[in-house]
């Protein structure tokens, strides 16, 4: 996928994060047992979502990585011939 793609995905599922914690909080201190474990689940289950669009743009961002370092040694081995 497209970095920018990644990196709006990751932003919106930070925001829903956010908003969980929240409401968890919120639970918490209301305590309401049953509510606060719906808020736990759906908190986990979206920062879990949230590792996965990271993990993909890693991919993305080790092939840049490497595409550089090979660059790199290509320049070097160039000067020193």
């Amino acid at each position: 996928e497209e970095p920018t793609k990644v990196r709006d995905e990751v932003s919106r599922l930070n925001q829903k994060v956010l908003e969980g914690f929240v409401k968890l909080v919120e639970e918490l201190v209301k305590n309401r047992p049953l509510a606060n474990q719906k808020c736990r689940d759906e908190l986990s289950h979206n920062i879990f979502l949230m590792l996965q669009e990271c993990n993909k743009f890693r991919e993305h961002q080790a092939r840049e990585v490497l595409i550089e370092t090979l660059e790199d040694h290509l320049r070097q081995k160039r000067t020193a011939l």
